[in-house]
This record gives structure tokens, C-alpha cells and sequence, in this order.
């Protein structure tokens, strides 16, 4: 019998000449391991997640990658291991040699988030041992061994830093991993990996995710108490469900008494029905905090004390006294924890930041008042708002330079004043800051700090001229004229009067404009004040002028210029030519209207007052064109035009393409009248719907489409 193996052996091997009855072996097994599927639990339904499911079958399938690394990160609850688990048990099939998942950021001990301990799991879940090394780089070695030939998907949740993750990395391209966590892992970029931002639900995914959770007839997702635990709940997926748990724990709860107690103490309402007694979102947020610099919890804190609707540099490192840069350092720092979100630039103001959560901003404003004392806030944002002022003011200075620039005071003057460049800069800051103007205002108010509620009321000119927002100018200057009362400033009220009518008769309320200029009248003839009489004459003549009764304007008007004629106040002579030649123009009066308005357009100029002498010089072309001089109307409208696109008027962008519209149809071009009124229709639309009807009614008027000589039958 030859006793040689000619191939390599593996296992037992028997060698027998002649076998009888049955061949038995005795020796101890080696255990035979599953493939792993180690994966958390998922719903059965994922709401309001597509986008992002999306996003990350787009990481998976991109080309330049080894192993795809998805980064998914967001505040804490807004479910990114959700959405990791049920990505991952999707795909199951395409990874059949498992699923692995190590929760590396977990808090009650170390050891289980350490790279050693996870890897010897996954080693031993794959059949390796019982005999490890010891050390992380040998484990390491022998994981990427062990997967280079082989496809895992691997989940790894909770991570704080790359270096948690590095060691964790499988070897081969075969395998997919997902990485979650609450901060901004960009390190994890120069290993391939790709970022996920997970916010919260939107408000449609939220209250279905609440409905769903209160159990089926409990709550109805369209009610308005559906809403408003949402909208508590901030649209974050731990806090809506363990909010429908409460709802489907008690059946006899109202769902409105739940909705007013979490819109008083979320922490509290929430907190007493889960199993740790700590509602994870705010556990998250305070978790995050405590590991902050000192210097950057502080800017956390004044954050939240902030009346703007969102967050820039500027504001906070004037809340905070600190210099910009390290204000932007602070909210990068924010952002990257998650507790921020940045939001895309744009023109006038290139970073700003809004809250992760109202649950967090909630959390920042407890801290605040934890922390820091009642002086240290009230002082935070006084700066904040004093910036505001110190801003605007510079916007005004340059934006309308001939106006009277009334006085400024600062409780803490900036080291730095705020200055722009151009026009075009100081008009995007205004219009870039819009949103976040009123509220301001309205904290100044509520603070009772008078004379810097109309001071920034004031400020606030060029914006209520040039792109004249009617519901904000009217409310800016209800509130800066009882502020103006309220600091017994007669110049000021005089000034709220006479900017705030201009405001209520540019919307239409011509008649409680009136009543506001009569006052202003009253208090500037009391005071011997010449500008302010001839401002409040010039304004009721306006008034009448816009309700078609020139002829009542007229006595105010002539008063107006002969008070300022006698003071040598020429721009004023200037203005109310300039409604004295509207009014000529509404009556048919045209060579009157053209001596008016060409008289006013002479002393603009002269006196450098650029936008009122555009303004005039759209009148004039309109009044030469229906003189018939319609290529020299044509020519100043067009000049004006382009004015009022480079000031940013959409206003008088429309009113000046609705004048060429009506001079292209009276010279019989239809396809250009049209053009032009449904430009103007256009522009009307976000600034007086009234008068876009109006030119829409107009464009009626054009019976049929142009025939083929282009004349336009009107």
C-alpha cells in the first residue's frame, strides 16, 4: 500500500485497506457561524425620508469610491440610526456575507466605544478566535484581512471623532459602510467618505410620524393640536413618537392639553414617559454643550438671546464683543455640533445660520438664563441691536444722502463703525436683513429702550423707499411713533408722522395718512418748524393728488412751496412740483404737467437728490409721449428704467414699464405693449397686487394677438 498524499490536506483524513460496518469519528467540533445580521430593528414605514434615501443610493453608487462611506449626521433623535437600519436591511441581499453594527458612542462605559473591543466582536462574529491580539493595529490588520475578499455592510453609530472610526474601515471594495453621529465628521473625507446631513421631519412627515405613533384614530394629522405637537416636537422623530406615546398610553388625554403643555416645558412633559426619565433631544444638545470650549458655550447662550430670526457673524461677535473672526470660528464650531444649521449665502450677507431644532434653540435660551445674568443678557442684546442701528445708519448716510439724518445714540458704540462700499452693497444689506429688521424693533419696544426703537425706525429709510414693503413700513412706524411719544421727542414724532404717512398713502390708506399729516402739521406749525409744515403740507396734497382731486391738492402744495421757497429749502420746492405736475397730468393738463415736471427735474439734479430726479424724469417721459413726442418719452423712460433697476425700485421698475407699455400701443406695437404691461403686472405683484390687477385689466384691452402689421387695435 503506497502511504502518500500527493495533494495538500485539510480536516481529518482515514486510510483503510477494506472498511466493514460503519466508520465513526470522535473529536471536538468547530461551532459553525451564521452570517451576521446584526442590524438595530426598523419600522415598518419611513416618512418624510426619500430625499435623503436618495442622496445615499447616490453615494453607494458612485464611481470614484473603493467601499462607499456614507456619513449620515444631525441632532440627536432626528433618527439617523432610523435611517441607517433601514437603508441597510434594503440592501441586505447585496452584502451576503452580513451585517455588522457597533454602537461606539456609547455613554455609561468607555470600553464599549473603544475601536479594540468592536473589532475583536466583529472578528469573533465571523469565527475568529477565541485567541485575538491584543493590540488596536494588529486587530485592525486582521479585520481588513478578513473582509478584503468579502461583502459586509457595516453600520457604526454614534461616532464623536474619525479617529473612532479609521480602524473600523474593511479592506477589499466589496463592503459598504454608514458612520452616524451628532457632529461633523469631515476628517473622514480623505478616507472617501461622503456627507449626509439629516434634519428634522417637515412638518407633513411630522404629523403623520406623531398620527402614526398615537395609534390609528387617535389623532387626526390635520387638525391644527397635530400641528402644534409637531411644531413643539420641532419635527424631531424621537420626540414625535415618544409624543404619541404619551397620547396612546393615555386614552383619555386631549391632545390640545398635550399640545399647550409641550409649548410650555417640553423637557418636563416628556421626559416623565420614557424609560431613562431624559428627553434625548435636550439630553443630546447638553451632552454636545458640555464638551464645548468655554468661549464657545458662551456665544451658544448670547445665540439664543438674539431677536433675529436667524445668526451672522457680525450680529453675534457684536452681541458677544468679540471680533468677527472669532464669532465665525464659534458658530462653525456650532454648526459642526449640529446644534446650527448654515444656510446658503446670498448677496449682502454671505454666512448666516439658523437653529437645528427649536428644542435646541429652547435648550440654548435655559442656559442663557442658568448662566449668564439678567445684566450680561439685557447688555448682549443691546449690542446686538445698537449694531443693527450703527448698520443701518451707514445703509441710510449713503443711500440717501441729501435726506436730514436725524441723531444716534449708543449705550456701547462698536470699535469698528459698519461701512459699505457702494450703494449696491448698502442696499443688499437692507434687503438681506429685511426679515429680521421688525423683529428687532419690536425687542427694543418690548424693552422699552424708546429713543433706539425710532432711531432704528428712521434708519430703516432707504429700504421703506426703495423696495417699499407696506405691512413692515406701516408697523415700523406705529411702533417708532409711540416709541418717539413714549421718549417725549417732538422732532422724532414729527418725523414718525410724516415717514410713516408717506408709508400709508404709498398702500393706499390715503385717508389715515391725511390724519397723520395733519398732526405732524399741527406739532411742526406749534414748534416753528418750517421743514416739518412744509413736508406735512406737501404730504396731504399728495393724498388728494393720489384720490383724483388735484384740485384740493393744489392749495396745500402751493403753501408747501412758498414755506419752503421762503427758507431756501429748494429740493422741497422740487418735490411738490413734481405732485403739482402729477396732478396736471390726471386732469389732461399736459404742457402744465411738462412746466412743472421739468422745473422739479432741473432743481433735483442741482441738488443731488439722484432717485427723486429719476422719479420726475419717468413723469416727464410719460407726459411727452401723450404730448405725442413719443421717441423722446420713450427715451426718458428707458433711462429711468435703468435707474430704477440698478436702485433696486421694483415699484418704479413697474410703473415705468407700464407707461411703455401704453406708449407702445399708442403707436400700435401690441406684441410690445404687451410685453411691457405683463412685465409691470409681474413687478406689481410683490409690491401692490391692486395695481397689477389694474395693468392685467389693461392687457385686456389688446382685443386678439398682433396681425401681421404689428398694429394693436386698443
Amino acid at each position: 500500500m503506497n502511504n502518500a498524499f500527493s495533494n495538500s490536506m485539510a480536516g481529518t483524513v482515514v486510510q483503510a485497506h477494506a472498511v466493514h460496518g460503519g466508520l465513526h469519528l470522535h473529536q471536538q467540533g468547530t461551532a459553525v457561524f451564521p452570517s451576521p445580521r446584526q442590524l438595530p430593528p426598523v419600522r415598518g414605514r419611513l416618512m418624510g425620508r426619500e430625499d435623503r434615501l436618495a442622496a445615499l443610493d447616490h453615494i453607494r453608487a458612485a464611481e470614484d469610491q473603493g467601499t462607499p462611506i456614507a456619513v449620515i449626521t444631525g441632532i440627536g433623535g432626528v433618527g439617523k440610526t432610523t435611517l441607517s437600519a433601514h437603508w441597510l436591511a434594503r440592501l441586505a441581499e447585496h452584502y451576503p456575507d452580513g451585517q455588522l453594527y457597533a454602537d461606539v458612542g456609547a455613554a455609561g462605559d468607555k470600553d464599549v466605544a473603544s475601536p479594540a473591543v468592536v473589532l475583536r466582536g466583529w472578528l469573533h462574529a465571523l469565527g475568529y478566535g477565541p485567541a485575538l491580539p491584543g493590540g488596536v493595529q494588529e486587530l485592525a490588520g486582521l479585520w481588513r484581512s478578513a473582509t478584503a475578499t468579502r461583502e459586509f455592510a457595516l453600520l457604526i453609530d454614534g461616532a464623536t471623532s474619525a479617529a473612532q472610526v479609521r480602524p473600523l474601515l474593511p479592506g477589499g471594495t466589496g463592503s459598504l459602510v454608514v458612520v452616524t453621529g451628532r457632529w461633523q465628521l469631515s476628517e473622514l473625507a480623505t478616507a472617501g467618505a461622503r456627507m449626509c446631513r439629516l434634519p428634522p421631519l417637515s412638518p407633513t412627515a411630522a404629523v403623520q410620524l406623531l398620527a402614526d405613533s398615537a395609534g390609528e384614530g387617535r389623532l387626526d394629522p390635520d387638525t391644527a393640536e397635530a400641528r402644534r405637537i409637531a411644531v413643539a416636537c420641532a419635527g424631531v422623530p424621537l420626540a414625535l413618537v415618544m409624543a404619541g406615546a404619551v397620547l396612546a398610553a393615555d386614552p383619555h388625554r386631549r391632545p390640545a392639553d398635550l399640545a399647550a403643555a409641550l409649548e410650555r416645558k417640553p423637557h418636563t412633559t416628556l421626559s416623565t414617559h420614557t424609560a431613562e426619565g431624559v428627553f434625548a433631544v435636550t439630553a443630546a444638545a447638553q451632552e454636545i454643550y458640555e464638551s464645548l470650549p468655554q468661549h464657545t458655550r458662551r456665544v451658544y447662550r448670547l445665540c439664543a438671546l438674539l431677536p433675529t430670526t436667524d445668526l451672522d457673524p457680525d450680529t453675534v461677535a457684536a452681541a458677544a464683543n468679540l471680533p468677527r473672526a472669532e464669532a465665525e470660528h464659534a458658530l462653525g464650531l456650532l454648526t459642526g455640533a449640529h446644534l446650527l444649521d448654515s444656510r446658503a449665502p446670498q448677496e449682502g450677507r454671505p454666512d448666516s445660520y439658523t437653529w437645528a431644532t427649536q428644542l435646541v434653540h429652547r435648550h440654548a435660551q435655559q442656559c442663557a438664563q442658568e448662566e449668564d445674568t439678567a445684566e450680561e443678557r439685557q447688555v448682549a442684546t443691546r449690542r446686538a441691536c445698537e449694531w443693527f442701528l450703527a448698520t443701518a445708519s451707514a445703509a441710510q448716510k449713503l443711500l440717501t444722502p441729501v435726506q436730514a439724518t436725524m441723531e444716534r445714540t449708543y449705550r456701547h458704540p462698536l470699535p469698528e463703525p459698519p461701512a459699505f462700499p457702494d450703494q449696491a452693497a448698502a442696499l443688499a444689506w437692507l434687503v438681506a436683513h429685511q426679515h429680521n429688521l421688525l423683529p428687532v424693533i419690536r425687542h427694543t419696544r418690548d424693552a422699552q429702550w424708546h429713543n433706539l426703537t425710532w432711531q432704528l425706525v428712521d434708519a430703516l429709510w432707504p429700504l421703506f423707499l426703495r423696495i417699499q414693503p407696506y405691512e413692515e413700513w406701516i408697523a415700523a412706524h406705529r411702533l417708532g411713533l409711540d416709541a418717539a411719544r413714549a421718549a417725549e421727542h417732538p422732532a422724532a414724532e414729527r418725523r414718525m408722522l410724516t415717514s410713516g404717512a408717506i408709508g400709508l398713502a404709498a398702500a393706499g390708506h390715503n385717508d389715515e395718512a391725511i390724519r397723520w399729516y395733519q398732526q405732524a402739521l399741527e406739532k411742526a406749525i406749534a414748534a416753528g418748524h418750517v421743514h416739518d409744515r412744509g413736508q406735512s403740507l406737501l404730504g396731504i396734497g399728495g393724498c388728494h393728488t393720489n384720490m383724483g382731486r388735484p384740485q384740493k391738492a393744489e392749495p396745500f402744495l402751493r403753501e408747501a412751496i412758498a414755506v419752503w421757497d421762503s427758507s431756501g429749502y429748494r429740493r422741497g420746492v422740487g418735490l411738490a412740483l413734481i405732485t403739482l405736475g402729477e396732478g396736471a397730468l390726471h386732469t389732461g393738463q399736459l404742457n402744465t404737467a411738462i412746466d412743472h415736471l421739468t422745473a422739479a427735474h432741473a432743481i433735483l439734479v442741482e441738488h443731488g437728490d439722484g432717485y427723486d430726479a429719476d422719479r420726475v424724469a419717468a413723469w416727464l417721459g410719460y407726459a411727452r409721449a401723450l404730448s405725442g413726442d413719443h421717441e423722446a418719452g420713450r427715451l426718458l423712460l428707458e433711462q429711468a428704467l435703468f435707474a430704477f433697476r440698478a436702485a433696486g425700485s421694483a415699484r418704479w421698475q413697474a410703473h415705468t414699464l407700464e407707461w411703455l407699455g401704453h406708449i407702445s400701443a399708442l403707436t400700435g406695437d401690441n406684441d410690445t405693449a404687451r410685453h411691457r404691461w405683463q412685465q409691470a403686472a409681474d413687478l406689481f405683484d410683490t409690491v401692490r397686487p391692486a395695481d397689477a390687477a389694474r395693468v392685467r385689466e389693461r392687457l385686456t384691452t389688446l382685443t386678439g394677438q398682433a396681425d401681421g402689421s404689428g398694429k394693436a387695435r386698443v
